[in-house]
């Protein structure tokens, strides 16, 4: 007998759901009349600029600009410049006292558009750029990297532009201190694959040049003993290397020198952490993608990884095990391996990657979760991976046979 108290479920009535030629007809004319109304309020500034540019305000001129931005009209770009070189920010002046809050504090002074988004803050900041005001550039960016920070979403269109902007002005200009912490920020949107790896390793090797910088020495000298050891131990295999893994083999090295270690424990590993992915993705996952790609999804719907992503050293393994399965379904893998220079090596599994590599890399990747990247774990990193020569026989055995 049924529960007399308990509730009865009613089963929700199957309705389909369709908006009547009335209603239709009511929302585009809404939308005709919201057009309409920005159409005649853009003519409005427009006329009243032409006829005196001082007539307007600094918060009509910041309208006339987002309603340009939003809504452009091939007419209404002659405007643009004319009415952007007449906002006061322009002639402010900016200095690293007041760098990070110049825009902020001009755009707080007075009631901000309706219209005043995201994008119009970027627009902002490549025409200051544009203009030669870098310095006002800087300003909007920073305003931006503040919004972002704050957790506010409609900036996240912008992200990857606002922090390489930045970084790009601090890293040629004295704060490097600045510019070593927009590549921290930098660095974290690459660990969470917001980055692509083009772009990452684009930019890592400055932060090298910035470490010597501080120092009041000049890396370049270190960078091509470096290299000219590294040739004089690898020979011709050196220049088989894809130029970004050299890049990253030589910075690699550096970090690994023990002055270098103490002064930045993550930098060394992560560097040879990056000398692999990179010589992994241009010999192996890059021309397979398809492949590999598909099996690193195995069941799922999705795939792991978005567009820009690559393969992880944490991936790696599971590739290699597929490869070395002997199982018919994985003989497409097998295939990819077996056309690299160390395919019996891999078979033969003693090219397997030191565990201390991916869980190293997870570390220093989330350090507020696995705690802090000590010396500790630094020696001991480049202890399995550098001087073992592991390293180096993986690099090696990824060229094509």
């Amino acid at each position: 007998m049924a529960n007399a108290s308990a509730p009865i479920a009613l089963a929700e009535p199957q309705v389909e759901w369709s908006m009547s030629g009335e209603w239709n007809d009511f929302l585009r004319e809404l939308l005709d009349n919201e057009e309409n109304r920005l159409r005649e309020r853009i003519q409005y500034l427009e006329a009243k600029f032409g006829n005196d540019p001082e007539s307007l305000t600094d918060r009509d001129r910041l309208e006339l600009i987002s309603l340009i931005v939003r809504f452009p009209q091939a007419e209404s770009a002659q405007y643009f410049e004319r009415v952007l070189s007449c906002l006061s920010f322009v002639n402010a002046t900016i200095d690293l006292e007041n760098l990070k809050t110049a825009w902020k504090d001009f755009l707080t002074s007075g009631e901000l558009p309706e219209e005043w988004d995201s994008k119009c803050d970027y627009v902002m900041a490549r025409s200051f750029e544009q203009l030669g005001k870098i310095m006002h550039s800087v300003s909007v960016y920073e305003y931006m990297l503040s919004q972002m920070i704050g957790g506010d979403p409609n900036y996240r269109d912008y992200d990857k532009e606002c922090l390489f902007g930045l970084f790009e002005y601090y890293f040629e200009s004295k704060p490097s201190r600045r510019a070593r912490e927009i590549l921290t920020l930098i660095t974290a949107y690459y660990e969470s694959g917001f980055i692509s790896d083009d772009r990452y390793y684009a930019v890592l090797p400055k932060e090298t040049e910035l470490f010597y910088r501080e120092k009041g020495e000049a890396v370049d000298r270190d960078r091509h003993l470096v290299e000219e050891r590294l040739r004089l131990e690898m020979m011709e295999a050196f220049d088989k290397l894809h130029p970004t893994t050299r890049s990253h083999l030589i910075d690699a090295e550096l970090w690994s020198e023990h002055h270098m270690r103490r002064d930045e424990p993550t930098a060394g590993p992560r560097r040879w952490v990056l000398a692999i992915e990179s010589e992994f993705h241009y010999k192996v996952f890059k021309p397979n993608r398809e492949i590999l790609e598909r099996t690193l999804q195995g069941n799922r719907s999705e795939s792991l990884l978005r567009p820009e992503q690559s393969c992880s050293i944490g991936q790696i393994p599971g590739l290699l095990k597929r490869a070395c399965s002997g199982r018919p379904a994985d003989a497409v893998v097998a295939a990819v391996f077996g056309r690299l220079r160390g395919h019996r090596e891999f078979v033969s599994a003693q090219l397997n990657i030191p565990a201390v590599a991916p869980k190293h890399r997870e570390k220093f990747a989330h350090v507020k979760e696995e705690g802090p990247y000590t010396q500790e774990d630094c020696d001991d990193f480049i202890r399995q991976v550098r001087d073992s020569r592991w390293a180096y026989q993986f690099l090696l055995a990824l060229q094509p046979d």
